[in-house]
């Protein structure tokens, strides 16, 4: 039975996260990876540094290089020794992001303006251009990885497995997102719970987990790096899944972005959509998702036969229980104390409302 965490420990948890992320912004450990300016280069500054760190300095959750302070804090070591890690996986999940706004066509509509805003402004293609936004995003996908081979932090040996769990793991990104493109190009196919499963641990935990092995290759603690690895992949479905229901229902959703219901526009397959098509073949449904409809009336129409079919619900049990198996998974290898601060971790990730 899953056991719900006190507000106290949950304020703990967020305090935590907050601390250590204000600590790490502080530190400006990216801007050695990616100066903000290069020096006596005004052109690698405007289409390198510019486009990366447009999108960053707007914010957002930055639970990647949060778990990387996790992993430090259920070893009892120094956050510190797990910046130049976190402050890579924070630069290269920006340049997902960049490209998967380029991926999903988002653009500026004369008649009505939908999915081209990120974290507030608009998409970054569509102030600095498809060309500059790709080439910039491509680069922050290679750079932290010269970065840490050239670092004096790693000997021989760490560096090797930096690169093979690197490669791995960016790879595996790549591979979630080509599911999830052909998937919301033609919706009309039977999903299974777990093919968007797979998916999803290969699109959006594949970073978490590339943060729980490299954190514990630089910590000593590589016996732990798949079980972690694993944990991190697990949570990181479940918080794909919260995103897709605050993407429906999410009050301060709506305020951040002004509408509800984008992944209907785009044609997603999440899991809501998944588990409502799998009970009764809906044919209106399919039809508004295939036609990537930006008419409010009719995202609306399908949000409420997402309702009707019980499916926001199944998927708000679906990412706790995905969150109790990952903790179950963990109980043999992990103390007490540690488990309770990786269950806390996890279960701020689904709790949240944005």
């Amino acid at each position: 039975m899953l056991v719900r965490i006190l507000p106290r420990r949950y304020t703990q948890i967020s305090k935590f996260m907050s601390e250590q992320i204000d600590m790490f912004l502080q530190s400006k450990t990216m801007e050695q990876i990616l100066p903000r300016e290069f020096p006596n280069d005004r052109v690698l500054t405007d289409g390198l540094s510019k486009p990366i760190y447009d999108l960053i300095d707007r914010g957002g959750k930055r639970w990647r290089p949060a778990f990387c302070f996790v992993i430090a804090e259920l070893f009892q070591q120094n956050p510190v020794d797990l910046y130049e890690i976190a402050a890579s996986i924070e630069l290269i999940h920006n340049g997902t992001l960049i490209v998967d706004d380029i991926e999903d066509n988002r653009q500026i509509s004369y008649f009505y303006i939908l999915s081209d805003v990120r974290r507030g402004k608009q998409c970054v293609h569509l102030i600095y251009g498809v060309d500059v936004a790709v080439n910039a995003a491509n680069y922050i996908y290679f750079q932290p990885l010269q970065f840490l081979i050239n670092s004096k932090q790693y000997d021989k040996n760490k560096k090797f497995k930096i690169q093979q769990s690197f490669l791995e793991f960016i790879t595996s990104v790549h591979v979630g997102q080509a599911k999830d493109i052909i998937w919301h190009k033609n919706p009309d196919q039977n999903i299974t719970y777990q093919d968007y499963y797979d998916m999803a641990a290969q699109k959006t935990g594949g970073l978490a987990n590339l943060a729980a092995h490299l954190s514990c290759i630089t910590l000593n603690k590589e016996k732990y790096s798949k079980h972690l690895g694993n944990f991190a992949a697990q949570i990181g479905v479940a918080f794909q899944i919260q995103d897709d229901i605050l993407n429906l229902v999410g009050d301060e959703f709506k305020k951040t972005k002004g509408y509800l219901g984008e992944d209907i526009h785009e044609g997603k397959l999440s899991l809501i959509v998944i588990h409502s098509l799998n009970r009764e073949r809906n044919k209106r449904l399919l039809h508004l998702l295939k036609k990537k409809t930006q008419d409010q009336n009719e995202i609306q129409e399908a949000i409420n036969i997402l309702k009707q079919t019980d499916s926001i619900r199944f998927a708000q049990e679906y990412s706790k229980l995905l969150i109790e198996q990952a903790w179950e998974k963990i109980d043999k290898v992990m103390g007490f104390n540690q488990k309770q601060i990786l269950k806390e971790f996890a279960q701020y990730l689904i709790q949240r409302n944005i």
